[in-house]
């Protein structure tokens, strides 16, 4: 029996041989089924109908549904023979809160659709507070629908890709010459319920610390005495692969901040420069959410994930302007969208926190296999076509129209966002700039930014491409947009801008 996961936003008719499943929370899945062909289908729908600014895809129970009948009646269905059961509809809706009803609508819409047409609903399973499993199966008709609970270790999570949190206790190993920085980072982690397990002052401390405890995250140190962190880091990857979080002071350290990507670093952080309370706490919040998201690193890679019914709907959206965003675990995602753009490309703005601290040695190291120019953003940027703009820290960066054409503004409010730039910030006013003709690409992430961002790129319209979540191991972001259905293709990176030059579009310079 080949087995099928069906992502949000998608309907499909298994072949007899095939079982498919998906995992539902406040979204609805129609089975519809001719029990005398055993011709059968399901939907997974997100929301019931589609605004008037919004592309109606099959994420929408007004769509999914009728695609569904007449893929159906296309295969050999009769309408006059096609039963219903209905599933899902729970109020266990997470990430973004867009209605408190939603399970209910999209229950309702499911009825007035199916009464509508006149087909009968033979069975129901719809509302209260729990997640539900539903599997279809052909040859014979056979639904199962079973209560879940999404975030268990044993079930994969409502996008099909395995559990988006880290484990309840994290246990982070210290690596750092500065015994000052070590008792920090001892009370910052205390304070917000991460088990430290040992600290090291230098190289040959930190190896026998890591071998003995085997803590989940290490933070390394970069400019230590001896053995730089740099090359430690080589050297633990070779031997113990642990996730590790760089950490520095010094601005002069952004090439060998990017060589620790390279070698497997997941995330960096920059010591304050100044230790007032301001700083400290700033530092603090991006250190335990980087040191977080390291952990997420070793659920991840322990989940393997089901085959998956991968895409949405496609409509040929126009691209005018491409908006990327992307943090922990983005860097080498970003570098392979960059290099298959070509010269004819729409305008690039881009919103990644990571590379902030090493934005110019980054660019510098990409731009020699890139066939578009890549420039870090300066105030009111117009953008051209064949370009790409980075928005640098600690800027946040908003579109808007400057007698028609797109330009970037960049602003420095840290309220806005703990972890600059604002990839919400970026999405969000290029949806209100230029609505249907933006296209929203979220790579490699982890944590909430960019959710809102995504829903406001599609509520006017625009198109949402989500780099796959088996090509990285921080899919969470990504996972939370697959599971509000958030997306219209999901692709690997390097196949994202080869996927939209298939459509037409206008040049905006």
């Amino acid at each position: 029996m080949k087995h099928i996961y069906l992502l949000p936003g998608t309907i499909f008719i298994p072949k007899p041989g095939e079982e498919v499943s998906t995992n539902l929370g406040s979204c609805v899945s129609v089975v519809l089924c001719d029990p005398m062909t055993q011709i059968a289908g399901l939907t997974h729908y997100v929301l019931p109908f589609p605004n008037e600014r919004q592309t109606p895809t099959q994420r929408f129970g007004s769509v999914a549904i009728t695609d569904l009948l007449s893929l159906m009646e296309e295969a050999g269905a009769k309408l006059s023979r096609i039963q219903a059961h209905v599933y899902g509809g729970g109020n266990i809706f997470r990430g973004l809160n867009l209605t408190k009803d939603i399970g209910e609508q999209n229950i309702a819409v499911a009825f007035h659709i199916l009464t509508r047409k006149g087909i009968p609903i033979v069975h129901q399973d719809v509302g209260g507070v729990q997640a539900r499993k539903i599997t279809l199966s052909v040859s014979p008709f056979k639904v199962v629908a079973e209560a879940t609970t999404p975030d268990s270790a044993s079930d994969l999570d409502l996008s099909g890709f395995g559990a988006k949190a880290p484990p309840s206790e994290i246990t982070v190993a210290i690596v750092d010459d500065n015994e000052n920085i070590r008792e920090l980072f001892k009370k910052i982690f205390a304070q917000n319920g991460l088990k430290v397990v040992g600290t090291a002052g230098d190289a040959h401390q930190a190896r026998k610390l890591i071998v003995e405890t085997k803590p989940m995250v290490v933070t390394l140190d970069i400019e230590m005495p001896g053995m730089t962190g740099v090359e430690f880091l080589k050297k633990l990857m070779e031997h113990f692969p642990t996730p590790v979080v760089m950490v520095s002071q010094l601005d002069a350290y952004g090439e060998e901040a990017l060589q620790s990507m390279e070698y497997g670093a997941v995330e960096f952080v920059q010591k304050p420069l100044n230790f007032d309370q301001t700083s400290l706490r700033a530092m603090a919040q991006s250190l335990v959410e980087k040191v977080r998201a390291a952990a997420f690193h070793i659920v991840a890679a322990e989940r393997p994930s089901a085959s998956i019914a991968e895409e949405a709907t496609k409509v040929a959206h126009t691209a005018n302007l491409l908006v990327v965003g992307g943090n922990i675990g983005s860097p080498e995602f970003l570098q392979a969208l960059l290099e298959s753009a070509t010269p004819n490309c729409p305008p690039i703005v881009v919103a990644d926190s990571t590379i902030g601290y090493f934005l110019g040695h980054y660019l510098r190291r990409v731009e020699a296999n890139c066939s578009i120019g890549l420039h870090i953003a300066g105030p009111d940027q117009v953008l051209q076509h064949g370009n790409a703009y980075f928005i640098s820290k600690p800027y946040n960066g908003t579109i808007e129209l400057d007698n028609g054409r797109p330009v970037l503004r960049l602003g420095d409010d840290s309220s806005i966002s703990r972890q600059p730039p604002s990839i919400n910030m970026l999405f969000s006013s290029a949806a209100k700039a230029l609505g249907k003709d933006v296209t929203a690409i979220l790579l490699s992430s982890f944590g909430a930014d960019g959710l809102a961002g995504l829903e406001s790129i599609s509520s006017s319209g625009g198109q949402i491409l989500l780099q796959h979540p088996k090509e990285t191991k921080f899919s969470q972001t990504i996972q939370q947009a697959l599971e509000l259905g958030l997306f219209d293709t999901i692709l690997a990176a390097r196949e994202m801008i080869p996927y939209l030059s298939r459509f037409p579009r206008k040049k905006v310079a």
